[in-house]
């Protein structure tokens, strides 16, 4: 205990000895609030449209019995996925004339972060949280970078004092990991907290079924994956470190993640991969292989798991680096 302690205080020292940078990152990240705030609140908003909902309801039935009657008569050459849409459109609009409910009743995957007149608050906490989590990412980028690269002969002097590398690692990590994400959890908190606090409209969810859940659930979960995306980038950076000089490492997981973009641009314009009915790869979806970053699903089974997938490999990336670490020649 007395030895983390000293690492600890270290630590402490360490950070305090690039105060100049710290004052520097406040003001940018500071301006860039409000210059993002300016020009949010200076854009006008869009205006709800109020539809004929007699008409709109009746246009739905009729679109049921068109779509009824073609699962009746053609099920047979129709493929599966033609089948599978037919279907879900069946029972989305089954939904619709239950609840007494219209399509422009609810948030959808494209307007949930445009401002609307009524739920400008709203749309700014998405819309912002969305953007920012490209800065939490560099921040969490340079942290990771921050653990050992930056200082690979210090390492040295703390490898050959009489303290454990299980504990050294321990505590730089704790320290980086904390200051990656904290800025990201405690952003998400006060936005949550203000989203909760302001009107919002529903998001038509599936999953085997239709139904609304709130604006503060959409950001729930929408803040809940940017902070795992934040931690994944995090421990790919650090694992870098344990393996590769610092310029290698400051260059793999940005080039790694143009390679992934780039991946799903590929992906995506070869076929429609459909999971509950969204797309499962999308452009610009920056993690492809789980399709965490486009899935508005809502907080059901298939978001847990792969939010956990998420969270596994990034504690399975970490363990990865402290065992590399442990038998590292520095």
């Amino acid at each position: 205990m007395k030895n983390f302690k000293s690492i600890l205080k270290y630590e402490a020292v360490r950070l305090w000895a690039q105060k100049k940078w710290l004052f520097l990152i406040i003001p940018v990240l500071a301006a860039f609030i409000i210059v993002f705030s300016v020009l949010y609140a200076a854009s006008p908003s869009s205006a709800i449209s109020i539809p004929d909902r007699g008409t709109i309801l009746q246009g739905y039935s009729e679109d049921i019995k068109k779509y009824s009657d073609m699962l009746e008569s053609y099920e047979d050459v129709l493929g599966k996925e033609k089948v599978f849409e037919l279907t879900r459109q069946i029972e989305r609009y089954r939904f619709f004339l239950d609840t007494g409910t219209v399509e422009q009743d609810y948030i959808t995957n494209g307007d949930y972060i445009e401002k609307f007149k009524g739920y400008e608050a709203f749309g700014f906490c998405t819309y912002f949280y969305e953007m920012i989590t490209y800065v939490f990412c560099a921040f969490a980028f340079v942290g990771a970078l921050w653990t050992f690269s930056a200082e690979r002969h210090t390492v040295k002097n703390l490898l050959a004092a009489p303290i454990k590398r299980k504990e050294v690692f321990a505590v730089k990590t704790g320290v980086t990991f904390t200051a990656a994400t904290a800025l990201p959890v405690l952003s998400y908190v006060v936005l949550l907290i203000v989203c909760a606090c302001s009107p919002s409209r529903p998001f038509l969810m599936y999953s085997g079924g239709f139904k609304a859940v709130s604006g503060t659930h959409v950001f729930a979960q929408i803040g809940l994956r940017n902070i795992l995306l934040v931690a994944l980038y995090y421990a790919v950076t650090l694992l870098c470190t344990a393996y590769f000089k610092p310029l290698p490492s400051s260059l793999i997981p940005p080039l790694g993640t143009v390679a992934l973009i780039f991946i799903s641009l590929i992906v995506s314009g070869e076929r429609n991969f459909v999971m509950l009915g969204k797309a499962a790869f999308e452009t610009f979806n920056l993690i492809p292989v789980f399709g965490l970053w486009n899935y508005m699903g809502g907080f059901d089974i298939h978001f847990i798991i792969m939010a956990f997938v998420y969270l596994a490999v990034t504690c399975g990336l970490i363990i990865w680096s402290l065992v590399k670490f442990k038998k590292k020649d520095f």
